[in-house]
């Protein structure tokens, strides 16, 4: 059994881990603490024995057995969302080759398919596609996020130009440019220079 003085630190190290799920703190502790334990009965002394327990169970810290843990936890709420944004960008992507088709060979509703298509891409696909890249690059460098962020951004303000254009409504010219100038003068900067910082790296 450990003494009141091996267990305390033991609370310590897990609470310097700064873990967020209180039942996992806890499950933590009692495997920590059994498998001290053990070792302590084959004839380590605590300290050796804590250090073996955290490279059994946690070799990359605590907070590596959270982040898979709460991954675990909505396993199947990420699925279906990415099963939803896939499954949107495959319909509207339909829609557009299809209303073309259609538009091409002067048939009716072409257009409004491949607008209503169109519209989807623009403001559903994309902005669900920016939100996944954006939270895959929250432990990037500053230059690689504003590459992602002024690069869906400029995707989209230049779709909706394009969408105004061919629904012939008010503003899609300022839309466009607007869409063109974030593009040139915001994204390919950003881009370039981390072409330009990789290039360093190699």
């Amino acid at each position: 059994m450990l003494n009141p003085q091996q267990l305390e630190t033991i609370i310590e190290g897990i609470d310097q881990s700064r873990l967020h799920l209180p039942d996992l703190r806890d499950d933590l502790l009692d495997h920590l603490c059994c498998i001290v334990e053990e070792q302590m009965r084959e004839g380590a002394d605590f300290h050796e024995a804590y250090q073996l327990a955290l490279l059994r169970l946690c070799p990359n810290g605590a907070d590596e057995i959270e982040r898979e843990t709460i991954f675990l936890l909505n396993i199947q709420k990420i699925l279906r969302m990415k099963k939803l944004k896939y499954g949107i960008g495959l319909l509207a992507s339909i829609s557009v080759s299809v209303g073309y088709f259609l538009v091409l060979m002067n048939w009716p509703i072409g257009r409004e398919i491949f607008n209503y298509g169109f519209l989807t891409l623009v403001l559903v696909f994309v902005p669900m596609l920016a939100y996944e890249q954006l939270q895959k690059s929250s432990d990037k460098v500053f230059h690689e996020r504003m590459k992602l962020i002024l690069g869906f951004s400029s995707a989209i303000i230049a779709g909706i130009g394009v969408a105004f254009k061919l629904m012939h409504l008010m503003g899609a010219g300022v839309l466009f440019g607007l869409g063109v100038a974030l593009f040139a003068f915001g994204f390919l900067p950003f881009l370039f220079f981390s072409l330009y910082k990789k290039s360093l790296q190699a």
